[in-house]
């Protein structure tokens, strides 16, 4: 059984994201990619933050958890066609830059973890997201990982 601290495992998932993706950054002239809430991001970015619920018992006892993390993309609406096309392309779990191939690719996270899976009912379509500071929304969506810890 896998035993890291929650950021652990936040920061094995980010790192498994910004190996699979390399190449799909380097077409977009990078895609910031970070363990935590990210709320002034330079889009694209890519974050990743404990889902609602997040923390459910998956045995009698308090050792067999599951954990909820959503990963989330955004882009900036100034470039809104390439915005939206860079979101489809990590939603397409056919394209090179699937989000969930590039999450499932090691579902240990090398070892960080029992187990994880993109739940099935994800990614969810376009959605605006309103940051703390920012003056124009941010268009992107989401991406629910069930993780045994």
């Amino acid at each position: 059984m896998a035993d890291a601290p929650l950021l652990a495992v936040m920061e094995a998932l980010a790192d498994r994201i910004q190996i699979a993706l390399a190449s799909a950054a380097a077409a977009n002239g990078g895609i910031q990619i970070e363990p935590t809430r990210v709320l002034n991001p330079t889009p694209p970015c890519i974050d990743i933050y404990p889902a609602d619920p997040f923390l459910t018992r998956t045995a009698y006892g308090s050792v067999s958890w599951e954990a909820v993390f959503i990963v989330r993309a955004r882009v900036l609406t100034a470039d809104d066609q390439s915005g939206q096309e860079l979101l489809l392309d990590l939603m397409d779990p056919r394209f090179g830059s699937s989000l969930i191939a590039a999450i499932e690719g090691d579902r240990t996270l090398a070892g960080t973890v029992d187990d994880l899976a993109v739940d099935e009912l994800t990614p969810t379509g376009f959605r605006f997201y309103q940051d703390v500071d920012a003056a124009t929304p941010h268009l992107g969506c989401e991406w629910r990982v069930k993780v045994e810890l």
